[in-house]
């Protein structure tokens, strides 16, 4: 079990994503880059910053980031610890802890929402990597 937020869970992560054939066909036009970031609270002192590079149904970069202003990502998504590690869980629905402020999501909603079924197929993935919660 890796532990949520470092390289070597990104690695799982990353190649959970690459072999799901059914990520792969929901993603096959999608194109984009995100900042996933984990702000400290109760679960974790430190702020978890990951960068993923999703084109056309493969992740070709999944890394722990230690300065985020070397990139430009398309979308941010950001929240607390806990509610990534709840959606990372299976235990919270990651478009409603956008809906509900849980996690914010900076970036073009309308190409999010195009591609709803990319990002569900992008959480399917994210929950069949065993996850061990910091701290």
């Amino acid at each position: 079990m890796a532990l949520f937020g470092t390289q070597e869970w990104l690695d799982e992560f990353r190649e959970a994503l690459n072999t799901s054939a059914s990520y792969e066909d929901a993603a096959k036009e999608w194109e984009g880059d995100f900042y996933f970031i984990a702000s400290p609270d109760e679960t974790s002192t430190d702020e978890i910053t990951m960068y993923l590079n999703l084109q056309y149904g493969k992740c070709l970069e999944a890394i722990k980031v230690e300065d985020a202003s070397l990139r430009t990502p398309e979308f941010t998504v950001k929240g607390p610890a806990d509610s990534w590690f709840k959606v990372a869980t299976n235990e919270l629905d990651p478009m409603q802890a956008i809906m509900t402020g849980k996690l914010s999501l900076k970036g073009n909603m309308q190409k999010v929402m195009k591609n709803l079924k990319a990002a569900n197929e992008l959480v399917n993935s994210l929950k069949l990597v065993p996850t061990e919660l910091p701290g």
